[in-house]
């Protein structure tokens, strides 16, 4: 259940996410509860927040995050998934995060950086990364896309 005690305040929330966890249910997740709600820090912001749990507590690692984040991390998502077949032919992501409010111009997908000595993620891991993408996209992630689109297409996007 989630907790109210907290000073995170849920207001919207699923609980037993550990159910539906994707690959991870139902033990393996430390993922029980995620919600909407007033943030933490400043309760005149909203936030996204998954509640671990373990131990027999509620875990202070339960991440929350401005919910702009979240849709920020699913355009990523999306952007990664859409470039995972070509990253496993050629060993490298090449995108851009579209262009967003303060940014003036779209960026590039970045893996690992640059180093003096050449990228840090060698094209090997790139294409392992990729394959692994592809199959969590047919074992997960197109269920939530579908249900993500229809809800988006519901709000008029």
């Amino acid at each position: 259940m989630i907790p109210y005690n907290l000073k995170h305040r849920p207001i919207v929330g699923v609980d037993n996410y550990n159910l539906i966890d994707g690959p991870y249910i139902p033990e393996e997740t430390y993922a029980w509860s995620i919600d909407v709600g007033m943030a933490q820090w400043d309760p005149r912001d909203i936030s996204a927040k998954v509640w671990r749990y373990g131990d027999g507590k509620w875990s202070r690692q339960s991440e929350e995050l401005p919910l702009h984040r979240v849709l920020d991390l699913a355009i990523l998502i999306a952007e990664t998934v859409d470039q995972a077949p070509s990253a496993k032919v050629s060993g490298t992501f090449k995108g851009e995060f579209p262009k967003m409010q303060g940014c003036a111009k779209e960026l590039p997908l970045e893996m690992g950086m640059e180093s003096n000595d050449g990228p840090r993620v060698k094209s090997s891991l790139v294409r392992q990364f990729a394959e692994a993408l592809e199959k969590e996209n047919t074992d997960y992630l197109a269920e939530r896309f579908a249900v993500l689109a229809f809800k988006l297409k519901k709000l008029g996007y």
